[in-house]
C-alpha cells in the first residue's frame, strides 16, 4: 500500500476503519500501512524486545506485598499490573523449571538403571555357568570354582529365573523376569502371560514404561504436579469464600488473592533454592524447612492485611485453610499420579 493512503480496511485483522481512524478500534493497530523498510524493520524489533511498560514493573513492585497487589487489581487497576493469572503461570513454570534443573533427574542414578546393571549382571553368570558345566573339573578345581562364583556372584540369579517384584493392582498379578521387560517386545509380554483384557494391558504397558523410564516419569509427574496447584487454588478459593462469608467477597476475589500469593512464594522458594544450591554446591536437607517457613508467614501476614481481621481470629483461618490445603493437595497429588500414570 502506498504511503500517505488511508486504508479502508485493517491491513491486521481487516476490520473496516473510518477517515480518521489512526489507530483500529479492534486490535489497536496503526492504520497508517505502507510498505515496510529496513530502518523500521530493525525499529520495530528494539521496541518489542526493550518495551517494557509500567505494567511490568508495577507488579514487580507490589509483588512483595501480596495484599495490596489484590486490592489494587481487585478495585479496578487491572492495566497498572499484569494478570494474576499470568504471573502465577510464569512464577509456577519459573519454580518447577528450577526444581527439575536442581535436582538434575537422569537414569543413571534410579532404579531403572539398577534394573538393567543387574540383568548384564545375570547374563554373565548364565554365561559364566555355561562355561563351568561344560568343564570337567576335579575336587580341588570345584572347590576354587564355587568359592570364586561365591565371590563375584554372590545373590546373582540367572537372567531367566531373575524375577522382578510381583505387580499386583486391581486383581492383576505378575512375576515378570528382567529379561522379558527388557528384551522382548510388549506385544509378546501379553502372550507369554496371557494378557487378555485391554485394562490389565494398559496397566501393565503402563507398569513396564515407569521401570524402564523411572527418571522421564518422574519429571513427567512433577509437572504434571505444577498444574495440580492451580486445580488446588481453584478450589481452596471456593473454601475461602465459605470461611469469609461475612465480607462477602466474590470468589474471584479470594482466587486472585491466592494466585498472587502462590506467585510470590514461587519466586521467594526458587530465588533460595538457587542462590543456596550455588553457595552450597548442592542441595541440603535443611533448605526445606525454610521452604515451608516463607510460605506460612507470607499467607499469614497476608491473610490478616487483607482481611484485616483480628490477630486470633486470623490465625484460626490461616490453620483451617492450612488444614484444607494439605487435604486438597494429598487428594490431587493422588489422583493426578494416577491419571499421569495412565497416560504416561
Amino acid at each position: 500500500m502506498e504511503r500517505g493512503k488511508h486504508p479502508d480496511h485493517c491491513p491486521n485483522c481487516n476490520k473496516s476503519l473510518s477517515e480518521n481512524d489512526v489507530f483500529c478500534v479492534s486490535c489497536g493497530q496503526k492504520t497508517d500501512a505502507h510498505l515496510l523498510s529496513v530502518r523500521e524493520l530493525f525499529s520495530n524489533f528494539w521496541n518489542s524486545v526493550f518495551n517494557f511498560d509500567n505494567t511490568l514493573f508495577n507488579t514487580l513492585k507490589y509483588i512483595w506485598l501480596p495484599w495490596k497487589l489484590t486490592k489494587f487489581y481487585v478495585q479496578g487497576q487491572r492495566r497498572s499490573f499484569l494478570n494474576p493469572m499470568r504471573l502465577f503461570l510464569i512464577t509456577l513454570l519459573f519454580h518447577f523449571g528450577v526444581i527439575l534443573s536442581i535436582i538434575n533427574i537422569d537414569n543413571d542414578k534410579t532404579q531403572s538403571n539398577k534394573l538393567l546393571t543387574d540383568y548384564e549382571r545375570s547374563k554373565i553368570f548364565g554365561k559364566y555357568l555355561d562355561v563351568k558345566n561344560k568343564l570337567t573339573l576335579d575336587n580341588n578345581a570345584c572347590v576354587f570354582a564355587d568359592s570364586l562364583e561365591h565371590a563375584i556372584f554372590d545373590k546373582t540369579v540367572i537372567a531367566e529365573n531373575d524375577t522382578l517384584l510381583t505387580f499386583q493392582l486391581l486383581g492383576l498379578k505378575y512375576r515378570f523376569t528382567k529379561k522379558d521387560i527388557l528384551e522382548i517386545p510388549l506385544d509378546s509380554v501379553y502372550v507369554k502371560y496371557n494378557i487378555t483384557k485391554f485394562s490389565d494391558k494398559l496397566l501393565v504397558q503402563q507398569y513396564i514404561r515407569v521401570i524402564k523410564d523411572q527418571a522421564g516419569t518422574s519429571k513427567y509427574l512433577i509437572g504434571n504436579f505444577a498444574w495440580g496447584i492451580l486445580l488446588v487454588i481453584i478450589v481452596l478459593a471456593g473454601f475461602m469464600k465459605l470461611v469469609y462469608f461475612q465480607l462477602k467477597k466474590h470468589f474471584v476475589e479470594h482466587l486472585v488473592f491466592l494466585m498472587n500469593i502462590h506467585s510470590l512464594c514461587f519466586l521467594i522458594n526458587s530465588i533460595f533454592i538457587f542462590v543456596s544450591v550455588k553457595l552450597q554446591n548442592g542441595f541440603q536437607e535443611g533448605v526445606l524447612g525454610y521452604l515451608f517457613i516463607f510460605p506460612i508467614l507470607i499467607l499469614i501476614f497476608s491473610m490478616y492485611f487483607y482481611y484485616q481481621q483480628g490477630i486470633f481470629k486470623t490465625f484460626v483461618k490461616f490453620c483451617i485453610l492450612g488444614m484444607a490445603y494439605m487435604f486438597l493437595i494429598a487428594i490431587f497429588l493422588v489422583f493426578i499420579s494416577i491419571i499421569s500414570l495412565l497416560i504416561y
